[in-house]
């Protein structure tokens, strides 16, 4: 999981784990951009399998 935030930015990772978890955690500022579907996928999925 760990090193999924390091390699996704962790702005942009925790956002995200946010998201899927039902939070409005809004998107990252700029320069950084959101997580891609397939990367929220992944990460869904970390969560689900370590929750």
């Amino acid at each position: 999981m760990l090193e999924f935030i390091l390699k996704g930015g962790l702005p942009t990772t925790i956002k995200a784990g946010l998201r899927t978890q039902g939070f409005d955690a809004g998107i990252p500022r700029a320069p950084l951009k959101a997580l891609s579907d397939a990367g929220t996928q992944r990460l869904a999925t970390l969560l689900r399998d370590i929750g």
